[in-house]
């Protein structure tokens, strides 16, 4: 704290000392940031007569800047101080870290060696960047401060010359020129210090070439070995000859060339180290949280075989995705000790894991292959060059030829339908023993990179498989149990589509988990990495069309978009019209037009954004526009039309998704209000499209545009001779007895007049359903049939009277 507070204080008085002299304040702190821009010239300020006084407080307050500017200068701070020094040891430790590198015999350096070197250099080239930052803004402080020291010394020697030093007290003069020669030192100490730094930069510089160009040369050696797969560059087994080396020796020492690699990347990547343990601890609680919701589900589905899997086994699920996720998202490329290891926590995870994902028949053939990768990942840290080293190797893959042939045997004897990773392991399993044959007899003849790669690329891929399946085998459960249980208490969408999300959720996850593993395939194979390089070639080179470019990729993405885009509207539609508008106070009519607008905005904004993102120009769509709006002109009136029609619809509402309307004969429900046409289901069943113009021109009856509240009238007659009050109170009483008859308004009788052989009533009533009304009028006939019948009441048929006339002729009667 002390310190701190004396930086605190240095920086104050200096600040002072630069707004006397008239420039920028500048940082005091050498190892701080950047000070702020001072190497604008300043405009000269016109002369001004000082007073004695002025002058002595001036000079007073820029001495005591300069003590302070002499202390900071002595002690540069702690960063600062040590550099030299340590620029000094690390020139040693290069030294030493070189000298048994041999630019003419660096192709037969071990590849443990050269990725400990490498990792080293690494680690050297960062505390260099660092060491160059620091000295980058102690150099820009220091030439700031010189120039505004030069000002000064400038200022004070007008001063001195001027003809007021002549009327100012000697005492004065003498302190302006003790202040001058102090001023003079400064500078001096100043262009000192600044050519020290000047002179450690140029030092970290060529110690900075040196690590560059031997980067350069492991890289090249390390990738030159990755790509020649199909060089004999062994001599075959049976010409191997004796080494000096004894066996014990050699593994001590490969042993300790590999710890010393993983120590340096440790070194160099402590930050991530940290993340890693932080990664690994939230790994837990989540990990935690899901075994909880998972266990929800399990206690009301004791049956789940996958459920219970999980709820046995949540630490070796969490030790998988650490060792799956965390090297992918946080570390830099592993060392080969390192990914061996990482390897070993999937094998081992595994081996816990499997029940969960395939059933016991399959677990006994792929457990061997498990420990057989295992094994191949202990010996990726040995070299495979030595007779010892080739001979297990040759072990390793018959023994995975043997494992392999029996776990294809068993996947190929299931009597169930496979699925996409069965296919894929029937796959692999019949190529594997061909493949691992190759790998034997390249170990015979001398190819052993070629073989190390064929065996290890194999049980690495059977690793990725099983772990991705694992990782789709959680993330369904835990999609499952959140649909079962908060989800489907919380949205509508959920509770009526379970099943529906459930399968597009997991087709999803399968995609991505098969996308992952294709693009390990050239890391777990590096023979592949060339073809790997050309397709992505093909797959990129642009092709010049005119003043078009494309490619496959920018139209492979243009597709990818669109399909996104669409998929994302249509789910956003699909909430918003499940969850979002049916628990706001917005009518259906309302919420159906905004729900069909934000579809049609999403769509419309996602196709833009994928044109963009693909590469193409947006202002070429002016010509498209203009196209379209020939075409508009001379074909496409009516689409138009019937377009903006429908936006009228959308927003004017003259009736809504649900409404009982009239269209000239037409009469029915009104299903869908489309942009283009609307969809209207009659009563018969039929569904008719009638577009939007025909709704917007013509008369259209709405029966239910207001409410629902219907009228209808039941007409009867009875005949001559019926009781008139009896037959209006027997329709009213039918109207009373009736459950689904508003009572208000109330129903009311009506005589309505008389005909040739009957007298006709009217049974006026109301209904709250305007949709009923049909099955609801059947009752009241019913019931008014059977009422008259009750009463007495006689409701006439048409009668006729035929008279016959004699007129008086004979034989006719």
């Amino acid at each position: 704290m002390v310190a701190g507070a004396r930086c605190m204080i240095k920086n104050c008085l200096l600040m002072m000392f630069c707004c006397f002299v008239g420039a920028v304040p500048a940082n005091a702190e050498e190892s701080a940031a950047p000070a702020p821009q001072a190497e604008t010239p300043l405009p000269e300020a016109e002369p001004v007569p000082l007073s004695a006084a002025r002058i002595a407080t001036r000079v007073d307050e820029t001495t005591a800047e300069m003590l302070q500017l002499f202390d900071v200068l002595e002690e540069p701070g702690p960063e600062i101080g040590k550099i030299p020094t340590e620029i000094d040891a690390l020139a040693g430790d290069l030294n030493r870290v070189l000298q048994n590198v041999d630019r003419g015999q660096i192709s037969e350096t071990r590849q443990s060696v050269a990725e400990t070197l490498l990792q080293t250099l690494n680690r050297m080239k960062r505390k260099l960047d660092a060491w160059h930052d620091a000295l980058a803004q102690r150099t820009d402080f220091l030439d700031q401060q010189r120039q505004l020291i030069r000002q000064e010394i400038s200022f004070l020697q007008e001063l001195r010359a001027s003809g007021e030093a002549e009327d100012l007290p000697d005492s004065i003069v003498e302190r302006i020129d003790t202040l001058s020669t102090q001023l003079e030192g400064a500078r001096v100490a100043v262009g000192d210090r600044l050519d020290l730094a000047l002179d450690e930069l140029s030092s970290i510089s060529t110690i900075d070439l040196r690590i560059r160009e031997n980067t350069q040369l492991l890289e090249t050696l390390l990738s030159t070995r990755a790509s020649e797969v199909f060089a004999l560059e062994d001599v075959p087994i049976w010409q191997i000859g004796e080494t000096d080396v004894e066996f014990t020796e050699r593994a001590l020492r490969e042993l300790r060339s590999r710890t010393d690699a993983t120590k340096e990347y440790v070194k160099a990547n402590a930050n991530e180290s940290v993340a890693m343990i932080l990664f690994l601890a939230f790994l837990g609680v989540i990990g935690y949280l899901a075994h909880r919701s998972i266990r929800r589900v399990a206690d009301s589905n004791t049956g789940e075989e996958r459920t219970r899997a999980f709820l046995e086994r949540p630490g070796a699920m969490v030790a998988l995705l650490w060792a799956i996720i965390g090297p992918e998202l946080i570390l830099p490329p592993l060392p080969v000790a390192l990914i061996a290891l990482r390897v070993l926590v999937c094998a081992v995870a595994l081996w816990r894991l499997i029940p969960n994902i395939m059933p016991v028949a399959e677990q006994g053939a792929v457990r061997p292959l498990i420990v057989l990768a295992a094994i191949a990942a202990i010996l990726m840290i040995w070299p495979a060059e030595e007779a010892y080293g080739r001979f297990t190797l040759i072990v390793i893959d018959v023994l995975g030829i043997y494992w392999f042939h029996r776990f294809g045997r068993t996947l190929r004897a299931a009597t169930d339908s496979p699925g996409l990773w069965q296919y894929i392991g029937r796959f692999i399993t019949t190529l594997a023993p061909y493949l691992l044959s190759i790998g034997i007899l390249g170990v015979l003849f001398g190819a052993v990179v070629l073989a190390e790669q064929i065996s290890r690329g194999l049980f690495l891929f059977l690793i990725a498989i099983l772990s991705l399946m694992v990782v789709e085998s959680l993330l369904n459960t835990l999609t499952e149990s959140f649909l079962s249980g908060s989800g489907r208490r919380w949205l509508h969408l959920v509770k009526n589509h379970q099943e529906l999300i459930q399968r597009r959720i997991s087709f999803f996850i399968r995609l991505g988990m098969l996308i992952l593993l294709v693009m390990f395939i050239p890391r777990m194979f590096p023979m592949l990495k060339g073809a790997a390089t050309g397709i992505a070639a093909v797959l990129t080179k642009r092709v010049e069309l005119g003043t078009v470019s494309i490619s496959l990729t920018a139209i492979l993405g243009l597709f990818i978009s669109v399909l996104i885009a669409l998929a994302v509207a249509r789910f956003v539609r699909i909430v918003l019209d499940e969850d979002v508008f049916p628990r706001l106070p917005v009518a259906s009519g309302a919420a159906a037009a905004a729900s069909r607008l934000i579809y049609y905005a999403l769509v419309v904004g996602g196709i833009i954004f994928a044109l963009a993102a693909s590469g193409f120009e947006l202002s070429s769509l002016t010509l498209l526009v203009s196209a379209l709006g020939v075409g508009i002109g001379f074909g496409l009136q009516g689409i138009v039309n019937n377009f903006v029609s429908g936006l009228v619809l959308a927003f004017e509402r003259p009736f809504q998704t649900g409404d009982m309307i009239a269209v000239g004969e037409l009469f029915g429900r009104v299903r869908q209000i489309g942009l283009r046409a609307s969809r209207i289901r009659t009563f018969e069943g039929a569904e008719v499209i009638v577009p939007n113009a025909n709704l917007i021109s013509g008369e259209v009856i709405n029966w239910t545009l207001s409410d629902q509240m219907r009228r209808g009238d039941i007409n009867v007659s009875v005949a001559y001779g019926s009781d008139t009050a009896r037959v209006r109170e027997e329709l009213l009483k039918v109207a009373g007895d009736n459950e689904r008859v508003a009572r208000h308004p109330e129903p009311v009788a009506l005589l309505l007049g008389f005909d040739d052989s009957s007298i006709n009533f009217a049974l006026r009533v109301w209904i709250s359903e305007a949709g009923d009304w049909p099955e609801i009028a059947s009752t009241l006939y019913d019931a008014v049939y059977v009422a008259f019948a009750e009463a007495g009441i006689e409701i006439p048929f048409p009668q006729r009277t035929v008279h016959l006339h004699n007129d008086g002729s004979p034989g006719q009667h």
